[in-house]
């Protein structure tokens, strides 16, 4: 690695160390351990499945949290590139100088409004729709979020090893809510959950084969959000940004989510077109409690394809999802505009009781 792109590297993982240390509180506990073993496999150049020794993690934990107390007091710094300053930011300037390179610089905003960075290396790059989608290779910077799918402006980045790093704990927990549909995705594959358990190592390149691809699938639920206009995006912004880390910014992400996976140009579209029951059986997988509270039909849909019946079954699915995802998003609007007079304390009592509530669910509590 030259001098150049060593002092690049530094500079976004000194942003990425910020981030991390004053908002790594944003989740819970379960999230933060799960984001944290993951973050230290990427750092050690640790394939997903191959699990750390407890006593090294938990080193590597104290040295990481005495790092951040540290950088939280500090301010996200411009990163320089030759002569020039760039604001943290500016990913189109700082892409367009990167260019060149071969190199793919990201920021911007997750949840509970975290600011998230990346550096890496891209293994492809292709246009969809006029938007260009990014497969990246190696990621050299990186804070402790991470996410299989991400937008930025026209542009959309695929992260194979997140999307490995997920499917390898949905195996490592094995839980009995989404059992089946883990093993009818992974059977797609000619795999089995308990195998894989008894011997990652033996089955990596399976693994990693199944990352690719779901990656690529998983592109078109950015597509979806890219075109969806039931949500309108400054408005879902001030949404989040007002209520970060609260009950409503869960609800508003889980909406706009659901409007990009049904939406005609989203996710089940794409998994409708091209028959991919592997795709199908990991969205039930990943979905939050709220997602699946939110389109229970969803379920019935996966039942019916799993015991072969025709695709338009879930078709008709998609469009009463998308009808419901609107409505949601509608009423969150009317929400947010009333609460400029009545509050933000309003808002989320009114989200809480009329979109909540009658799910009958506990907890919003992402990991």
């Amino acid at each position: 690695m030259n001098k150049d792109l060593e002092h690049l590297k530094e500079q976004v993982m000194f942003n990425c160390h910020i981030s991390d240390g004053k908002f790594g509180g944003v989740f819970s506990l379960c999230g933060f351990l799960l984001r944290m073993r993951d973050y230290y496999k990427w750092e050690k150049g640790l394939n997903p499945w191959d699990e750390p020794d407890y006593n090294d993690l938990l080193q590597w934990i104290e040295h990481k949290e005495s790092l951040w107390d540290k950088t939280a007091k500090e301010e996200f710094r411009p990163l320089i590139l030759g002569n020039e300053n760039f604001d943290p930011f500016d990913v189109d300037g700082i892409n367009s100088r990167l260019e060149p390179s071969g190199l793919l610089y990201g920021a911007g905003y997750v949840t509970g409004m975290k600011p998230s960075f990346f550096l890496a290396t891209t293994s492809a790059t292709k246009s969809i729709s006029n938007i260009s989608i990014h497969i990246l290779n190696k990621e050299m910077a990186r804070d402790i979020f991470t996410s299989p799918a991400m937008r930025q402006g026209n542009h959309i980045i695929t992260r194979p090893w997140a999307m490995a790093a997920l499917l390898w704990d949905l195996i490592l927990e094995k839980r009995p809510s989404t059992l089946e549909a883990l093993k009818f995705s992974l059977a797609q594959f000619d795999l089995d959950v308990d195998e894989i358990r008894r011997s990652p190592k033996n089955l990596g390149k399976s693994l990693w084969q199944m990352s690719r691809d779901e990656s690529e699938t998983w592109v078109y639920h950015e597509l979806g959000e890219a075109i969806q206009e039931e949500f309108n995006l400054e408005i879902w912004q001030e949404i989040v940004a007002s209520h970060s880390n609260t009950i409503v910014e869960r609800t508003a992400r889980a909406v706009k989510d659901l409007l990009a996976d049904t939406h005609e140009g989203g996710l089940f579209a794409h998994i409708i077109k091209h028959r991919k029951k592997s795709s199908l059986g990991l969205y039930l997988c990943f979905a939050s409690p709220i997602s699946r509270a939110f389109f229970p039909e969803i379920n019935q849909a996966f039942n019916l394809i799993k015991s072969g019946q025709n695709w338009n079954t879930l078709e008709k699915t998609r469009q009463k999802g998308f009808l419901k995802a609107s409505h949601l998003a509608h009423r969150l609007i009317e929400f947010h505009i009333e609460g400029h007079r009545k509050g933000e304390e309003w808002v989320r009592s009114r989200v809480e009781a009329e979109l909540i509530q009658p799910l009958g669910i506990s907890s919003l509590q992402d990991h």
